[in-house]
């Protein structure tokens, strides 16, 4: 997944972009030992001002609406957690640009 992300600099404080945005790209998932490879993501995200993000963009995390969160940890790399209603075993994800 491809994150667009203002800059920022890991040694330094970091400024995100806090307007929603578009993220697109392929994701690898194995449900029970099937194994999907490749499979096209698209939505929309937005980054609050502690720095977390949301998907899609605007969702409410106590609400149940988001189906991930992340962090970015680096300029090309974020941290996803599945909070989708309903998972029994969410994911922890790293995703690179």
């Amino acid at each position: 997944m491809a994150f667009q992300d203002t800059g920022c600099n890991p040694h330094s404080a970091c400024q995100h972009a806090h307007e929603p945005s578009d993220v697109t790209g392929a994701i690898d998932k194995n449900s029970s030992g099937t194994l999907s490879a490749g499979s096209a993501i698209t939505s929309t995200y937005s980054i609050d001002s502690t720095g977390l993000g949301l998907l899609p963009a605007g969702c409410s995390i106590a609400g149940g609406t988001c189906q991930d969160v992340f962090f970015i940890v680096w300029p090309s790399k974020a941290v996803l957690l599945e909070t989708a209603s309903g998972k029994k075993n969410p994911n922890l994800q790293v995703s690179d640009k």
